[in-house]
C-alpha cells in the first residue's frame, strides 16, 4: 500500500446508488445472523427463488460476497436494474472475471482460479492450494471447507454455465424481492447520503468513519490514501470495506434508520430489538460492565469472567451488531472493546418511544 503522510488523513469520496443493495441484501439473507435478521424470515425468501438460483448464490454469498470494484465502476445513479443491464452486455464466461476482478491483483488465489477458468478442470490439489492462500482470518469459516472450495472452482472451471445461472439468478432476485424493496429503501439511501456528507464537512475523518460504522477505531482505514463512502441499506448495522486498488477502499456504511425495520412490515425498530436482544443475556450485561472502567481486550474479558475465548467472542459479536460497544484496533495488531455509553442511553429512548412511555 502506498505510504501515507504521518498524521494526514485519507481523501473523502462518494458513491451511492441501490446496486449496491442489490447485492448486499442478496448476502445478507446468506448471512442472517452476521447482522441481526430473523433466519426463518431470510430463509422465506430465499424459498421464493429457483433450485438453480439458489444454488448457485449458496456459492457466491460466500466467494463473492458483493462485487464492490465492478459497481464502483458502474456509471451513475446506479440504480439495481443498471446491475442486469450490464451483465446483460457481457458473454456468460465474461460475467464471473468481471465481478470477481480486482484491480492489478496477482494474489495466488487469484492466478488459481483464473487457471482453473482456462483449463476447465480442478482437483483435489486445487483445493489445498486454493485453501493454503486464503486469508487467515477466513480459513475458520465455511469458505475454506473443501466442499464449498470445490464448488467454488466449479463456478471457475465452467464459467459460460455460471454466467447463465447467475445472470438468470439476479433477475429471478430482483423481481421477486429487490423492485419492491428498492422503492422502500431509496429515499432513506437519499438522506443517509446528504447527513454523512454534511457531517464530513464539520468533522475529521477519523471521527466521521467512527460516527458512520457505530463505533469502529482501527487505524489501517485511515492509513489510505482514499475512502469511497458508500450508504448501504442492507449493511446496517455493520460496516463492510473491500480494496479497490492499494491504498483506496470502497466503504459501505449503516443507511438504515433507527427507526425501520430490516423486515419490510415489522412494527419494531430493528436496532431497538438488536440491542434488547443483546442486553437480555446476563454475560453480555456483565461484558458491558467491564468495559465501563476501560476498553479491554478479548483475553482481558475472559480472564475477567473466567470463560473460553469463542464464549466472549460469540457475545461480543451480539453486542457490536446491536451497536453497544466500540471496536478500536490499534496499530499493534491488538483490538480493545468500550461501551458506547451514549447508545445505551439511545436505546432506553428508543424503547420509551415504541411504548409511548
Amino acid at each position: 500500500m502506498p505510504e501515507q503522510a504521518a498524521g494526514a488523513s485519507p481523501k473523502i469520496s462518494w458513491d451511492h446508488g441501490t446496486a449496491y443493495d442489490f447485492f448486499a441484501s442478496l448476502y445478507v439473507i446468506h448471512s442472517p445472523a452476521d447482522f441481526g435478521l430473523r433466519p426463518s424470515w431470510a430463509a422465506g425468501i430465499r424459498s421464493r427463488l429457483s433450485n438453480e438460483s439458489r444454488d448457485v448464490f449458496s456459492v457466491t454469498s460466500i466467494h463473492l460476497n458483493i462485487p464492490a470494484l465492478w459497481l464502483y465502476g458502474l456509471p451513475q445513479p446506479k440504480p439495481a436494474r443498471s446491475v442486469l443491464d450490464a451483465l446483460e452486455a457481457l458473454r456468460p464466461e465474461e460475467i464471473l472475471p468481471a465481478l470477481a476482478s480486482e484491480a492489478g491483483a496477482r494474489e495466488p488465489c487469484d492466478l488459481l482460479v483464473r487457471r482453473v477458468r482456462d483449463q476447465g478442470r480442478w482437483d483435489e490439489a486445487d483445493v489445498e492450494a486454493y485453501r493454503s492462500c486464503m486469508a487467515p482470518m477466513y480459513k475458520k469459516t465455511p469458505a475454506a471447507e473443501p466442499k464449498t472450495i470445490g464448488r467454488w472452482l466449479d463456478c471457475w472451471a465452467r464459467s459460460d454455465r455460471f454466467g447463465e445461472s447467475f445472470r438468470r439468478g439476479l433477475r429471478e432476485y430482483y423481481e421477486v424481492f429487490f423492485r419492491e424493496e428498492e422503492r422502500r429503501i431509496l429515499p432513506d439511501l437519499e438522506r443517509s447520503l446528504a447527513r454523512a456528507q454534511e457531517l464530513a464537512g464539520r468533522v475529521s475523518a477519523a471521527e466521521l468513519f467512527e460516527t458512520l460504522s457505530r463505533g469502529i477505531r482501527v487505524e489501517s482505514h485511515l492509513q489510505q490514501r482514499e475512502l469511497v463512502l458508500v450508504p448501504c441499506w442492507w449493511c446496517s448495522p455493520r460496516i463492510l470495506y473491500m480494496n479497490l486498488e492499494p491504498g483506496r477502499q470502497v466503504v459501505l456504511f449503516g443507511a438504515r434508520p433507527a427507526e425501520a425495520s430490516l423486515v419490510p412490515g415489522d412494527s419494531v425498530p430493528g436496532e431497538l430489538l438488536l440491542a434488547l436482544e443483546a442486553l437480555s443475556d446476563p454475560t453480555r450485561l456483565t461484558i458491558l460492565q467491564a468495559l465501563t472502567e476501560a476498553p479491554l481486550t478479548q483475553a482481558d474479558i475472559a480472564r475477567r469472567l473466567r470463560l473460553r475465548p469463542p464464549t466472549i467472542s460469540h457475545h461480543l459479536k451480539s453486542l457490536r451488531i446491536a451497536g453497544l460497544i466500540a471496536y478500536i484496533g490499534e496499530g499493534s495488531g491488538e483490538t480493545r472493546y468500550g461501551v458506547r455509553l451514549a447508545q445505551v442511553g439511545e436505546t432506553c429512548s428508543q424503547l420509551k418511544k415504541f411504548l409511548k412511555a
